[in-house]
C-alpha cells in the first residue's frame, strides 16, 4: 500500500520529532520536517506531500499566514494545523482557510490519527494508480 507523504511543520523539535516518529511507526511517510512559516512554504513547494499538519503559532511567519500563501500555490492542499490555544476565533480563521482539520495540544496519536483518516482514501488512489 502506498503510503501518505507527510510534511511536519512545528517551532518545537520535541513537538515536531514526536509528531514524525509517530507518523513513521504507524506507516506513514514523513517526507520533511521544518521550524516556522517560512519552512512550511519552501518545504511544501519542495515535496508537494499529500498532507501537512502545520503549527499555527511560530515566531516570525505564524501557520496560518503560510496556509494563505500554500493555498495560492496550491488550493487543493490537505493541511491540519495544530496549536496550543483551543480558541474559537483561531479555529474560525483556519476553517476560514480550508484546512482540514484544527488539533488541541496535545492531542496523541488517537487525535492524530482520526485528523489523518479522511486522507486514507488517498492512499487507495495512489494504489489504484501503480
Amino acid at each position: 500500500m502506498a503510503k501518505l507523504k507527510i510534511l511536519v511543520v512545528d517551532d518545537s523539535w520535541p513537538t515536531r520529532t514526536a509528531i514524525a516518529e509517530a507518523l513513521e511507526a504507524n506507516g506513514y511517510e514523513v517526507v520533511a520536517s521544518g521550524k516556522d512559516g517560512n519552512d512550511a512554504v519552501a518545504l511544501y513547494n519542495q515535496t508537494r506531500p499529500d498532507v501537512m499538519i502545520l503549527d499555527i503559532m511560530m515566531p516570525g511567519r505564524d501557520g496560518l499566514d503560510a496556509v494563505r500563501e500554500i493555498r495560492l500555490i496550491d488550493p487543493q492542499a490537505n493541511i491540519i494545523v495544530e496549536s496550543a490555544r483551543d480558541d474559537e476565533a483561531l479555529k474560525l480563521r483556519a476553517k476560514i482557510l480550508g484546512v482540514s482539520s484544527y488539533l488541541v495540544k496535545p492531542f496523541g496519536l488517537a487525535g492524530l490519527t482520526e485528523a489523518l483518516k479522511p486522507f486514507s482514501r488517498l492512499e487507495r488512489t495512489k494504489d489504484l494508480m501503480r
